[in-house]
């Protein structure tokens, strides 16, 4: 099991630290192991990563990369900054998320996040732990105006009603399992003219149940509760997303953090990738990272 995943907006994120030889890492989504590696190099012996990923398949293909520091992998959501630091007695220099989905998850997990194999079960879940809630538990009992909304709230679909209305029916006949039912569904609730843009008519539908199957946002809100308590001073904070939603949190977060001297903004604005990294990597051209340093905590 190899990584295919290419981490974005390393460079930056680089270039925004504060980190070097003896630092002490949080890679809250370590997925294929791209940050920690580098992170890893720049901190060296003397340094320390710790890197999480609900994903345990995640954890198995990022061991195979190589690590110049003492490097430490946890099976738990960035949302447990706190209970993970107590636990290995260390603040940090740098914290870092990258709310994307991995390139392994789309490409490799089988689990029903990318919309191309029909036949893939609507899993969706990062956990592979037996009590985890699935995208198929979801389509098969949330009520009809909780499925509107959160795929109109997660997913800023303008058809969600449809979508959902269309789910509720076929579900009193069949169960709803596999990615190719649920793309029928979605295409059959749509214009013709919407089924024939650029981008696919299920994104928006499968982003916005990927993160509610995750309790995605629940965690974002976790970590930024519990982040800065957890921070050396003059720490940097910095996070990447992909989710216009996700990343209003996080500007407002940031921002209000800045007014109360709780930190300070590295970059008022967005920092984005430049056209070569999106030419190379056209996964990257909706992220945005934003950086924050914190301030000493009371």
């Amino acid at each position: 099991m190899k990584t295919v995943h290419v981490p974005v907006l390393l460079q930056e994120i680089v270039d925004n630290s504060n980190i070097e030889l003896g630092s002490v890492v949080f890679d809250g989504t370590l997925g294929g192991g791209g940050y920690s590696e580098v992170f890893s190099e720049i901190v060296g012996p003397e340094g320390l990563v710790v890197a999480t990923d609900l994903d345990s398949d995640a954890i198995v293909r990022a061991k195979q990369r190589t690590y110049k520091s003492k490097t430490v992998f946890v099976n738990d959501s960035y949302g447990s900054i706190d209970t993970i630091a107590a636990e290995n007695n260390v603040s940090f220099d740098l914290a870092v998320l990258d709310l994307g989905l991995s390139s392994d998850q789309l490409d490799q997990s089988k689990r029903g996040f990318s919309f191309k194999d029909g036949s893939e079960a609507l899993d969706m879940s990062f956990s592979v732990d037996p009590e985890r809630t699935t995208a198929q538990e979801i389509l098969a009992t949330w009520s009809e105006e909780s499925l509107a909304d959160i795929i109109f709230g997660f997913g800023g679909e303008k058809y969600s009603r449809r979508i959902a209305k269309n789910i509720v029916e076929d579900r009193e006949d069949h169960a709803i399992e596999t990615v190719g039912q649920l793309v029928d569904i979605i295409k059959r609730s749509v214009p013709a003219s919407y089924r024939h843009k650029k981008t696919h008519p299920a994104t928006k539908t499968f982003q916005a149940l990927r993160i509610a199957t995750n309790r995605e946002w629940q965690h974002i809100e976790d970590f930024l509760e519990r982040v800065p308590l957890v921070m050396k001073e003059g720490g940097i904070v910095a996070i990447v997303s992909f989710h216009s939603g996700e990343d209003r949190v996080i500007k407002h977060t940031f921002r209000r953090w800045n007014q109360d001297g709780v930190g300070t903004l590295i970059s008022k604005k967005a920092i984005k990738p430049t056209e070569d990294e999106v030419s190379k990597n056209p996964r990257s051209r909706s992220a945005v990272l934003r950086v924050i340093q914190i301030n000493k905590q009371s």
